[in-house]
């Protein structure tokens, strides 16, 4: 799975940039490296492709480091503290990233067991957790939207998203912080409290193109994240039809402390 989504998503990025002429290059020697400058601003740069290691490869990404495209595959790890990855910065199989400053130019992606950590920096695209990962946000900037799908799951404590959030397939995002409520499409307002599913107080949209059946359950999330900052965000939670399941987004109820593993047992079923 992990060759698949990186080479596709890879795939893709070119597609659209026909004049970047990429280098491949695979780093699997276990060891740990900086990119503190612009060696590999034009290249491809997997971790850990063909040969597994652990630990695995490290990349150290600093300020003045380029990297056209960034992957880290099995358990290769990446701590970006600045510089620029002028594409996709992501994770499969088992890898993991920390982000705390510098700038992802399209997507960051956590996918197959993967983890990512934001506490930091921008990503000037989407944010995508698929495939049994996991995201954790406390910090950084994501100006486009959030995706969240095939049992992923993203728990936000802090940082900005400035457009919308997706979940389907039986992802899931928590929310820790408190003063949520919820508008509908009929300009009703809920208060939420602690445990609370969106999903349970959102409008049901009809949407069936080409006689599928893709509903998903539509409002605007406002609210107060852990760090002070303010959600103010559109959300659309498919969990019917094609993408049946258990898809929502949770405001996460106390104890904190108990919270980041196990959700399903802890969350109170709130009836409307």
């Amino acid at each position: 799975m992990k060759k698949l989504i990186a080479i596709l998503t890879t795939l893709a990025v070119l597609a659209f940039n026909p004049e970047v002429m990429a280098v491949w290059i695979n780093i699997d020697d276990g060891q740990s490296h900086t990119i503190n400058d612009s060696t590999y601003q034009e290249d491809v740069v997997f971790l850990d492709y063909y040969n597994s290691n652990d630990p695995g490869t490290h990349i150290n990404l600093v300020s003045g480091g380029h990297v056209n495209l960034l992957h880290a595959c099995d358990k290769s790890t990446i701590s970006m503290t600045g510089g620029t990855i002028g594409h996709n910065l992501t994770a499969n199989d088992n890898a993991s990233i920390t982000m705390s400053g510098g700038s992802v130019k399209v997507d960051l992606y956590a996918s197959d067991y993967s983890h990512i950590a934001l506490t930091g920096g921008s990503v000037e695209d989407n944010l995508y957790a698929r495939y049994n990962s996991n995201i954790t946000v406390t910090g950084g900037l994501i100006r486009n939207a959030i995706y969240v799908g095939e049992n992923a799951s993203i728990t936000m404590s802090g940082g900005l998203a400035d457009r919308k959030f997706i979940v389907k397939d039986s992802g899931k995002v928590y929310l820790d912080g408190s003063d949520f409520s919820i508008t509908d499409s009929d300009g009703n307002i809920f208060n939420l409290s602690k445990g609370d599913k969106l999903s349970e107080y959102a409008t049901l949209v009809e949407y069936r193109p080409a006689n599928n059946i893709r509903d998903y359950y539509s409002g605007t999330i406002k609210g107060t994240l852990a760090d002070g900052s303010a959600m103010n965000n559109i959300f659309e939670i498919y969990k019917t039809g094609d993408y049946a399941g258990t898809a929502d987004i949770v405001i996460i109820p106390e104890p904190t402390t108990l919270l980041l593993f196990g959700f399903g047992s802890l969350i109170i079923r709130k009836r409307r």
